[in-house]
């Protein structure tokens, strides 16, 4: 080394060359996919990619699809970008699933590839309608000999579709001529048998129709027929006539008239129930023991009685003739039944009852020399009169009376006017009072 130490600077660019030293790599080792049957040409079923590290022509691929002696005809395409599609229309009744090969590979020197598998299944579509397979012939001819101990299951109906799911689900039933609902089909499993006792009048020919039809949208169906002659024997039932069979929507019926014909019957018997119950408070409450006070609701002697009974006040003053008028008046202004007694003044002799009533008060005004005006009450209990029993008892023993006795008052003597003058009206009263 020179002293003092020289030196120099120089710039180089190195350029690396990429080498296709890298396979191209699938994403997936198994693509997978679904896709209708029936669909059209170029219809996209899916995409595939892979990966390549390498430049330039090293990392353009390209994708194909292997071909085999098994995927000669597999009706899908691949696009060089990884596109799936069909190439023509798919039959999933041909075949229901496809498995295949891609490669993929890379444009450089030398080329390097890459595989992976590709499964396409096929879904359905309610393309084929069901066929019966049993009976095989339309219409197809059954002879069928029934004794009492012949079971109800006549035959097998069988349908197949080529469908799956839903699409294949099959149902049978009977389109017509079972008027007489002698035979019925199983919908689920076909077997078609007697839905009631056989009778001898049900011997014949029947011209049955069948459907099958199944799950699909839109539904699919099929239709056969089948010629029945039924042979009865003579031990089979004694009855002529077949009895009458009603069909489950029959029957359903028939229980809702029953339901609603009880709702209805209760519904009235309720009502009637209590319309009943208000008559018989309304009753209750017309004969309670207000009603008996009122005196429209007594009899026609409980009212004599009372009418010869009555606690209305008399006035008694020193003019007897007066005495009369003045009470008669009171009487009949007061008295609701006086048109009866007048109607009917012989049938006091039926008032039997003896009442406790009031004193009927008496008043006697009297004027003293003096001017001064006294008056003086006197009453008689009415249970002091006797009754048209004790007179009939008088009577029988020879004791007749024509008129009730009045308890002895005291004596009243000229010296004293006051007394004179009641025991006069009180005489005046009893004429009145007591019939005759």
């Amino acid at each position: 080394m020179g002293s003092p130490q020289l030196e120099s600077k120089k710039y180089f660019s190195v350029k690396v060359t990429d080498v296709n030293d890298v396979e191209p790599h699938f994403t997936k080792e198994t693509f997978q996919f679904l896709t209708y049957e029936n669909q059209k040409v170029d219809f996209p079923i899916g995409f595939i990619n892979a990966t390549d590290p390498d430049l330039g022509d090293g990392g353009q691929l390209t994708y194909s699809i292997i071909s085999d002696n098994n995927n000669d005809n597999i009706p899908f395409q691949l696009t060089k970008y990884g596109f799936i599609s069909t190439s023509h229309p798919i039959d999933r009744e041909m075949k229901d699933i496809y498995k295949f090969k891609v490669s993929v590979k890379d444009n450089g020197t030398p080329s390097l590839n890459d595989t992976a598998n590709i499964v396409i299944e096929i879904l359905d579509k309610n393309d084929n309608a069901p066929y019966f397979t049993f009976p095989n012939n339309d219409p197809y001819n059954l002879d069928v000999h029934y004794h009492p101990h012949s079971k109800k299951d006549i035959t097998i109906l069988r349908a197949s579709d080529k469908d799956t799911g839903n699409n294949a689900f099959l149902t049978y039933g009977i389109l017509r001529s079972n008027d007489k609902n002698l035979f019925t089909v199983n919908s689920h499993t076909g077997v078609l048998s007697f839905s009631r006792t056989v009778y001898q009048n049900d011997a014949g020919t029947y011209e049955l129709q069948f459907i099958v039809k199944d799950g699909g949208t839109p539904v699919q169906s099929a239709t056969t027929a089948i010629i029945l002659t039924l042979f009865v024997s003579n031990d089979t039932s004694p009855m002529l006539t077949a009895v009458p069979f009603q069909s489950g929507h029959d029957l359903n019926m028939t229980w809702v008239i029953i339901i609603v014909a009880a709702a209805v019957i209760l519904s009235v018997a309720i009502v009637v129930s209590i319309t009943l119950c208000v008559f018989r408070c309304i009753n209750h409450t017309n004969n309670s023991p207000t009603t008996a006070e009122n005196p429209n609701f007594l009899s026609q002697t409980e009212m004599r009685q009372l009418l010869y009974q009555t606690n209305n006040p008399v006035a008694i003053t020193r003019n007897a003739e007066e005495i009369f008028n003045r009470n008669l008046q009171t009487i009949k202004s007061k008295s609701q039944f006086f048109l009866e007694m007048e109607q009917t003044p012989d049938e006091w002799k039926f008032s039997t009852t003896q009442r406790r009533l009031p004193p009927v008060p008496q008043r006697c005004d009297s004027i003293h020399s003096q001017g001064r005006r006294t008056s003086s009450i006197m009453s008689y209990n009415s249970d002091t009169l006797t009754s048209q029993k004790d007179r009939e008892a008088s009577k029988s023993n020879g004791k007749t009376k024509p008129y009730d006795e009045i308890p002895a008052e005291p004596e009243y003597t000229n010296d004293n006017p006051v007394a004179a003058t009641i025991l006069k009206g009180q005489q005046i009263q009893d004429t009145y009072l007591q019939p005759t």
